[in-house]
């Protein structure tokens, strides 16, 4: 059996890329591992479905960047999704792991429409919507100064 990369997802979480399917579904086989004299768990993982499950309480899950594809960058994933644009962007979504719990995950979003809740358009937010403050203009007449003006001699 041969390992291709051990990389440290958290705090007591590796994931193990093994160059062939063969060795990938050999481990979880084996029984109990021990590393560190310590024994570990050994369980396949499943990305795609754990981020499509993810994408799919948004929206529609188009594609993952390249680093999350390739499982490089293993604290963040960056989905594409499809969302409607004067729908809610959630700052979590709560959904029910494999094991029954309940895992809270947080979502940042590189870009949300301003949306403003006064007139409810897209473009703007609320402190800077036009139609919230109306101010009635009133036309008059200048007043003309008291003081009379002195001619100029040339």
């Amino acid at each position: 059996m041969e390992i291709n990369n051990v990389l440290l997802a958290r705090k007591c979480i590796f994931i193990i890329r093994f160059p062939s399917l063969q060795d990938k579904n050999t481990v979880p086989k084996k029984g109990i591992y021990f590393f560190d004299k310590r024994p570990f768990i050994v369980k396949a993982w499943n990305e795609g479905l754990i981020l499509s499950k993810i994408g799919s309480m948004l929206g529609i899950l188009i594609k993952t960047d390249k680093p999350t594809k390739e499982k490089i960058a293993l604290s963040y994933a960056r989905l594409l999704i499809k969302m409607p644009v004067n729908g809610l962007f959630p700052d979590s979504i709560d959904f029910i792991s494999e094991g029954d719990g309940v895992i809270r995950q947080f979502v940042k979003y590189e870009w949300k429409p301003k949306k403003c809740i006064h007139c409810l358009m897209l473009g703007h937010e609320e402190q800077n919507c036009r139609k919230k403050y109306t101010v009635r203009q009133e036309w008059r007449v200048k007043q003309q100064p008291s003081v009379p003006i002195q001619a100029v001699e040339q």
